[in-house]
């Protein structure tokens, strides 16, 4: 029985990671079968690829930082404090993985954009003269959109890192005249470092490989669009399976790096478990539960925009649709092309789910 799961799981990972790493790594350094570095070094040497690779690790490094300042802020608050809905808001903040992050971008645009709802009430209450965009460049705005909808994994990760987490050890940082913030660096924050690089490897690599949140924002400087671009051509631009495998590459050795480092710090253990009191909201709590209703109205503004949009039939210049219609929704279960769509989603991404929940526990 092991042994036909063992060559079930091989057969599966050969098929769906070794052949399309071989395929990228002989696109990348074999012409007319022939070996040559050329195209690593065009890939290279290119100016707009290099400001674009640049551009993407920053991306990536920004949303780790944002969602990580959201995600353990959140998991911390709700580790330390009891009170009244605590579960039914902790489930709500998981609410932006719903939509993706492109999808999202249609509906913080018609609320965020230059002439969108948020500036149409600030300036019919007199706060705001001239329209700004809320949103900025295209950049600013897939950093927008990618924080908001991945916070959520920061969340999960740190609040289950947590609850195996002995609240003694703070304390007895505390009797010894730590501060706050040295007892975070030098004694929660190094507790949390497995459950924290795996949320953020997975952010991380999310982030620079997203290509609708870019598309829509019409923002080619970023490697995944280079890469869509070099790949779509009728001639196919081995360029692009060059660029697959530098950033496979960086990737890949930034894992090692932080596993390295995890595996090399001696304090951290997977051995804890979790002891202490919940306290019940006092007046930096019940601050702090306002900002999080604050946090999630702001993350949810994506999904309104969109539920909005669905319905509108007129929405021009107007704080919300002037018109509203459901001929789009009969369209949509309807229209032959949309119907099969949804179903080729839902059928993909089940069976997607049943693999990966397979292969992970005959893996384990």
């Amino acid at each position: 029985m092991k042994r036909s799961i063992y060559i079930l799981c091989f057969l599966i990972l050969g098929t769906f990671l070794v052949y399309p790493l071989f395929y990228v790594v002989s696109q990348s350094f074999i012409v007319d079968n022939k070996f040559t570095i050329e195209i690593i070094k065009a890939a290279a040497g290119n100016y707009i690829l290099r400001t674009s690779l640049i551009k993407s690790f920053s991306l990536g490094i920004i949303v780790v930082f944002l969602t990580s300042l959201i995600g353990i802020s959140l998991a911390f608050f709700f580790y330390r404090y009891k009170f009244k809905g605590r579960e039914i808001l902790k489930v709500a903040f998981f609410l932006p993985l719903i939509a993706s992050p492109f999808v999202g971008a249609i509906g913080v645009r018609q609320i965020l954009s230059r002439f969108g709802s948020l500036n149409l009430i600030l300036i019919k209450l007199g706060m705001l003269k001239n329209p700004i965009s809320w949103i900025g460049s295209g950049f600013a705005g897939i950093v927008l959109l990618q924080s908001l909808h991945l916070y959520p994994i920061m969340f999960l990760n740190i609040s289950a890192a947590l609850n195996n987490f002995d609240i003694e050890c703070e304390e007895a940082s505390f009797n010894l005249g730590a501060t706050f913030w040295q007892t975070f660096r030098k004694i929660t924050f190094p507790l949390l470092l497995p459950g924290y690089f795996a949320a953020a490897s997975i952010i991380f690599i999310w982030s620079i490989t997203d290509l609708g949140t870019p598309l829509v924002f019409d923002y080619p400087n970023i490697i995944s669009v280079q890469i869509f671009n070099h790949i779509k051509d009728i001639n196919t631009n081995p360029v692009g399976y060059a660029l697959v495998l530098i950033i496979t590459l960086i990737t890949l050795i930034l894992f090692v790096l932080t596993k390295e480092y995890i595996e090399k710090t001696p304090y951290i253990t997977g051995r804890t478990k979790r002891i202490g009191e919940e306290k019940k909201l006092d007046r930096k709590g019940k601050i702090f539960l306002l900002l999080t209703f604050f946090l999630l109205i702001f993350s949810l503004i994506p999904h309104i925009g969109i539920i909005l949009s669905s319905f509108s039939k007129k929405w021009f210049f107007t704080v919300f649709p002037s018109e509203y219609t459901t001929e789009f929704y009969k369209t949509v279960f309807t229209h032959h092309l949309t119907k099969t769509g949804i179903f080729n989603s839902l059928f993909l991404s089940s069976a997607a789910s049943l693999i990966d929940v397979i292969l992970g526990f005959s893996i384990g």
